[in-house]
């Protein structure tokens, strides 16, 4: 078989990658309610869905290092096959029990995500660095557009068990793409260079690296503070309920695929863009998290909910090429791997934050402190961003 382009690699990457985020989107509307046949409380509800995170946060750097001394084919062959048993297993579930070890099965394989990105890293240049994590990032947009309401759909015609059972059919059919069309990106040279010495980011680009691993670190917590009380926040101020709270969440997913689709191609044309797009980025989300608490009709929330899904395409994918950058092609799984790694620990600590701060608002005030609590976190990821310089040549 003739080797594949570099477009057609590409392609064939995200488009596994979005069958996998379609398939995660698929069981978030019914996870809660699924979880509740089985007696679970409000606290193992959160717990199943924080244990998600947990499991990318512990495995992605393990995972990631593994994928650089082993190849990423590999890697993302066992994840994807470690996807769809995680999903059979929470679909064929008759316990709670059973329930987690599914999900924490299907979190563990989630770590992978990290091979995913260092693969692009592997057949990209320096220059198409930024706008190829945009389009990972469109890529998990429209998956999760579609992922929910495919979800929705299933479960009412066919039964809870029914969306389990179909992301565990996405991720068999993305086992055939990964077996059928990807080729290893990773040379032998590179995997024997990262198996002889730890794989790391050098000297001259480590302040950098930490820096913008931190900023994803705050970046996700904040956003995550948002998206924990958005349909909460919307019921008590606005009186909408799951419906039109779905439209938004849509309308996010919408604006944000054609904002890493289309627009982040544009502006990072030239090189070195990354850093001040990403600043942007960060500044649009705190303004507009911090607007969020004072608009009280439809016209401003739209407004409102257009610049959070606009400051988060543009610092989102940023920060991700950033990250990538600082090192060398034998160290990108490692280095995204602890990148994704901080992203997942933003992704559990953030819903508890937005939970416990919900406590001191009420009324026309309601989620007040918490969405003033996500802009602040946003605007110290901002500080942290100023402070970051390009990284060298690795």
């Amino acid at each position: 078989m003739a080797e594949p382009s570099k477009k057609a690699k590409i392609g064939v990457i995200l488009l596994t990658l979005f069958i996998n985020m379609l398939g995660f989107g698929i069981v978030i509307p019914v996870l809660p309610l699924y979880a509740k046949e089985f007696g679970a409380s409000g606290f193992q509800i959160g717990l199943l869905f924080a244990s998600y995170s947990i499991c990318q946060f512990i495995f992605a750097p393990f995972i990631g290092k593994l994928s650089d001394k082993i190849g990423r084919r590999p890697v993302l062959i066992v994840s994807v096959i470690g996807t769809a048993a995680g999903f059979f297993i929470m679909g064929a579930a008759n316990t709670l029990a059973l329930l987690f070890v599914g999900r924490i099965l299907d979190g563990v394989s989630g770590a992978s995500i990290a091979t995913g990105q260092a693969y692009l890293a592997d057949v990209t240049t320096r220059e198409e660095r930024g706008k190829t994590m945009g389009l990972m990032g469109a890529t998990f947009g429209l998956g999760f557009i579609f992922g929910p309401a495919l979800g929705g759909i299933a479960s009412h015609n066919f039964g809870p068990h029914a969306p389990f059972y179909i992301a565990g059919a996405l991720a068999v059919l993305n086992l055939g793409l990964v077996l059928r069309f990807v080729t290893e990106s990773l040379t032998p040279e590179l995997r024997a260079k990262a198996s002889e010495k730890p794989t790391e980011v050098p000297q001259e680009n480590r302040a950098t690296y930490y820096r913008v691993v931190a900023v994803n670190f705050l970046s996700i917590c904040g956003f995550a503070v948002m998206t924990t009380i958005f349909a909460l926040y919307l019921q008590e101020r606005f009186n909408y309920g799951e419906k039109q709270a779905g439209y938004l969440f849509a309308f996010i997913g919408v604006i944000a695929v054609l904002m890493q689709g289309g627009v982040l191609r544009k502006l990072l044309k030239k090189e070195g863009k990354e850093l001040p797009v990403a600043i942007t980025g960060a500044l649009i989300l705190a303004l507009t998290l911090g607007a969020m608490p004072l608009v009280g009709s439809l016209t401003p929330l739209l407004l409102v909910v257009a610049g959070l899904a606009i400051g988060n395409s543009l610092l989102t994918p940023t920060i991700s090429a950033l990250a990538s950058l600082c090192a060398g092609a034998e160290a990108q799984g490692a280095t995204l791997g602890v990148y994704q790694s901080a992203g997942s620990l933003g992704r559990a600590i953030g819903p508890l934050i937005g939970g416990a701060l919900l406590a001191f608002d009420s009324g026309a005030k309601y989620a007040t402190t918490a969405l003033f609590a996500s802009a602040g976190i946003i605007i110290i990821a901002l500080i942290v961003l100023l402070t970051v310089r390009p990284p060298k040549d690795a």
